[in-house]
């Protein structure tokens, strides 16, 4: 569930150019605020994937 109701149509489609190769997926960065999606590092996670 995303909250509240922040209009993301975009967002899923933009994952689905990331998915298909027509843009990287460092151009997430771009919308962060437009979508109010923010990804932020995580110690935990890396020493996982480790």
């Amino acid at each position: 569930m995303i909250t509240p109701g922040v209009e993301r149509f975009e967002y899923f489609r933009h994952l689905e150019r990331i998915a298909y190769g027509a843009v990287p997926p460092e151009s997430l960065l771009d919308v962060q605020e437009v979508y109010d999606t923010y990804f932020l590092g995580s110690a935990a996670w890396d020493d996982a994937r480790a």
